[in-house]
């Protein structure tokens, strides 16, 4: 039973973002299809998504995954808000396993492909991954390169990064040492994964370089902002510096007579009244000491500053990319599941009830996105649809259970209170929150 996910040290990942997925010609509502009769083959050979995928991973790439026999019969399931296909090559999955997943309400399409070359993602994380994305995230993991970039941040940024995963429930202790250990990448793996709605992008911790973007991202409040409604900042409005008018949105910046050009990221620096901006392009803008009435502008490209007073609210949000929706296509629910094993249809035994009495993690969890029951006798990875009944279970602490599953796999359950605890086990460290008592 695979209750906790391998990493793998040596892949590599490539992160593409990318804009919304065109509007596709085989799913149009009046074909009467909904996302359960869709096979992911379909979806490949419809033109429009063939193009726009082979122009982000170029079309060599992209073409043959349509004549796989696995993408023939690959159905979209639906996960809670997503719709999940995954095949895989024919000489299997570990020579190559891609997953589409779709979320038709919130206009959101992912891509993740796992080959021998590494992982690649693409698309733009505006809701919490789902778990076969999540899958394939940890295969892109290098535990050196997290390391190496985590230890080159200064250290007030470390210990920061260490306090806002305590904040959330990612790290156990109170006290922020700056240091790099298992409770540190353990931490940062599910933080990652848990922020990416916000950050924008599937984190990327394959390299030194893009874990470093991804720390850094996580540590200084940086986000995608392409999606930022109005108001989502204070510096949002028309303002006249030094005679130079100067136009601010919560996704654009223009000044003077020049181009209105997107902002690629926002970093908000701990007040809401310093925000440094990355133009699309490369441009480095500051804006500081921002008031109802007052800001001021620096280019760290031009070494320019200026001083400026409100004139105006902002003009509404410029069309800055063209992203047309995904088809409102009928969606049938899926039938309640039926139980995994056979384990989960037997009543437990005595031996079994017994040893239910005082075991405080029985329940169904949510651990860093992925859902697990713990039953009286058997354990169930609702992400993999995968049950097996316990092998032992041992009270090693007052607060720490060991487990292990009858396929050998062991796990730690650390009780933090009714609520939470940690799953530990293959060098993973997984914060879960109950959901149900069981």
């Amino acid at each position: 039973m695979n209750f906790t996910m391998s990493i793998r040290r040596d892949a590599t990942a490539l992160l593409v973002g990318l804009s919304l997925l065109p509007a596709l010609a085989m799913a149009q509502s009046d074909t009467g299809l909904s996302w359960d009769e869709l096979t992911a083959a379909a979806l490949l050979e419809d033109p429009q998504w063939q193009a726009f995928l082979g122009a982000k991973l170029t079309d060599d790439r992209v073409r043959p995954w349509q004549d796989y026999p696995d993408a023939q019969s690959a159905r979209f399931i639906r996960q809670d808000d997503w719709h999940i296909a995954a095949f895989c090559a024919p000489a299997g999955c570990a020579s190559e396993r891609v997953v589409m997943a779709f979320a038709p309400e919130s206009d959101t399409a992912l891509l993740g492909v796992r080959s021998a070359e590494g992982v690649i993602f693409a698309g733009t994380a505006r809701d919490p991954l789902p778990a076969a994305i999540v899958d394939l995230y940890q295969d892109s993991v290098s535990s050196a390169a997290l390391r190496a970039a985590f230890q080159a941040l200064p250290e007030h940024e470390r210990r920061g990064l260490q306090f806002e995963m305590y904040n959330e429930g990612f790290y156990e202790s109170d006290f922020p040492d700056g240091l790099y250990g298992p409770m540190t990448e353990g931490g940062a793996i599910a933080y990652a994964i848990s922020s990416a709605a916000l950050l924008g992008f599937v984190p990327n911790f394959s390299d030194e370089a893009a874990a470093g973007e991804t720390l850094g991202a996580l540590v200084r409040s940086e986000f995608v902002p392409i999606d930022a409604p109005a108001g989502s900042f204070a510096f949002e409005g028309v303002w006249s510096c030094d005679g130079t008018t100067l136009t601010l949105t919560s996704r654009s910046h223009q000044i003077g007579g020049s181009d209105i050009v997107p902002i690629a990221v926002v970093a908000d620096y701990g007040d809401g009244s310093d925000f440094g901006m990355l133009l699309r392009g490369g441009d480095r803008i500051g804006v500081w000491d921002v008031t109802a009435d007052s800001l001021s502008w620096y280019s760290r490209n031009s070494g320019d500053s200026l001083n400026c007073r409100r004139t105006a609210d902002a003009p509404e949000l410029p069309a800055l990319t063209a992203r047309p929706a995904l088809p409102a296509l009928p969606v049938a629910m899926p039938d309640a599941p039926a139980q995994e094993d056979a384990a989960a249809q037997s009543p437990a035994h005595a031996q079994e009830a017994a040893l239910a009495e005082g075991l405080p993690f029985l329940g169904r969890w949510s651990c860093a996105g992925m859902e697990f029951t713990l039953a009286p006798g058997f354990g169930t990875n609702h992400a993999e649809r995968h049950t097996a009944n316990y092998e032992s279970v041992s009270k090693t602490e007052p607060n720490l259970w060991d487990v292990t599953f009858a396929d050998g796999v062991p796990v730690q359950l650390g009780m933090i209170n009714d609520a939470r605890m940690m799953m530990l086990g293959l060098e993973q460290v997984l914060p879960c929150e109950r959901i149900a008592a069981p």
